[in-house]
């Protein structure tokens, strides 16, 4: 079997999933070839190796330093926290965006009744806010309402 097979080095790095070849050497240089010996290392002899590493393209640097153990976990930024509790309150609509998302059903239901009239429907949104025909019905079974329309 070739060296690179049995070399512990290389196996354990390659299961860690941090191998590089440069980085291999490093290791070997400082007399690394177990993964206990790694973790054994002083972090900033660590932080040598994987700086030196880089220079060679070695892009597990995290990793690493994760496996080795002995530098602190950086923490998430906190999200300044969104307030749950605060219920969006639908906007009112404006008159316009009323009439004009009422006109449709209101025009079909005056055609339907053959009382189609632009000036009617316009009284009708405009002076008194009807922009349904269930509304309009309200107000014609109301006897005052239809003597003061």
């Amino acid at each position: 079997m070739p060296k690179n097979e049995t070399d512990p080095l290389r196996k354990w790095m390659k299961e860690k999933g941090v191998w590089q070849l440069d980085l291999s050497k490093l290791l070997e240089n400082e007399n690394v070839t177990t993964f206990k010996s790694f973790q054994q290392l002083e972090p900033k002899k660590v932080s040598q190796l994987i700086e030196n590493a880089k220079k060679t393209g070695f892009m597990h640097s995290a990793k690493l330093k994760e496996l080795h153990g002995g530098f602190p976990k950086k923490k998430k930024k906190a999200k300044p926290a969104a307030n749950k509790t605060v219920e969006k309150k639908e906007k009112p609509k404006d008159p316009e965006t009323l009439k004009r998302e009422a006109r449709p059903g209101l025009e079909a239901y005056m055609r339907q009744q053959k009382i189609w009239q632009i000036d009617l429907f316009d009284l009708m949104t405009d002076k008194y806010e009807i922009y349904s025909p269930e509304q309009f019905d309200e107000y014609r079974t109301d006897p005052d309402w239809v003597d003061e329309f």
